[in-house]
């Protein structure tokens, strides 16, 4: 674990200083997070900013202020990511959370009206696990809450203090299976809502026989959803860098149009 920390913390300054030597000379994309405590501070957005600045691309960070200007924000952007985060608010779900602290509908509107928008114009989208779980609701699908048995709980989910791993397998004939191919996907899971209906969106990826992780839209514009957190990962896995690396490409084709 101390090896993995020091070859993540090592690769920092190598992965700032191309940012730095790209500058605007790259796709830019638009990371979309909350404005609320932590993740409006810098070090909740770290993992995402290096995986994609990794792959060749500048970051422009969305949050829900920016809604009154967020068609002068989409003027210069490429590719939308949707972070993790709160839960998905339960005027949406239905489903109960773990409290107000927990919910951010200004959050929710902001990001719906940004799938909106990026439906509108054909911007590609990735969306990771809170992402994917409100791609799903926007597709007409539904969310459930998290299974709390004892079993799954420790085999599936992450805490702060401990992390989990558990298997993903990747459908043939799908994007991802297109990203990863028959390489093995280790996910973590942080989540407390999980996606019961994919609504128009087809699932891609699953664990076990039941527990959808990956979800995308049918058709040519890059639309993926994944429940697990690949930026947490990517620094020191190259299956998951994999999926950045080809979202930029995807935003570099874009950006190059």
């Amino acid at each position: 674990m101390l090896k993995k920390g020091w070859l993540f913390l090592s690769a920092i300054p190598r992965i700032f200083h191309a940012r730095v030597r790209l500058g605007k000379a790259c796709p830019s994309i638009g990371l979309a997070v909350s404005d609320a405590w932590p993740d409006r501070y810098q070090f909740r957005r770290l993992p995402y900013d290096l995986a994609l600045a990794r792959a060749g691309a500048r970051v422009v960070t969305m949050v829900p202020s920016h809604l009154k200007h967020l068609d002068n924000m989409l003027e210069g952007i490429h590719v939308l990511v949707l972070a993790g985060g709160e839960s998905v608010h339960i005027k949406y779900t239905g489903v109960k959370g773990h409290g107000a602290r927990d919910e951010n509908l200004d959050r929710d509107i902001f990001e719906f009206t940004l799938l909106d928008k990026a439906a509108q114009a054909g911007i590609p989208v990735l969306c990771i696990c809170r992402g994917a779980q409100l791609l799903a609701v926007w597709a007409g699908g539904r969310l459930k809450k998290q299974d709390h048995r004892a079993w799954r709980m420790k085999n599936r989910f992450s805490t702060i203090g401990r992390h989990a791993w558990h298997r993903v397998v990747v459908r043939p004939g799908t994007r991802l299976w297109d990203i990863f191919g028959r390489k093995p996907v280790y996910a973590n899971s942080f989540h407390r809502q999980m996606i019961a209906d994919p609504g128009r969106l087809r699932i891609a990826a699953v664990a076990g026989k039941e527990d959808i992780e990956g979800v995308e839209l049918c058709g040519e514009r890059f639309v993926v959803g994944v429940q697990w957190h690949p930026e947490l990962q990517a620094i020191l896995s190259d299956v998951n860098q994999r999926l950045f690396k080809t979202f930029v490409d995807e935003a570099r084709r874009v950006w190059q149009a």
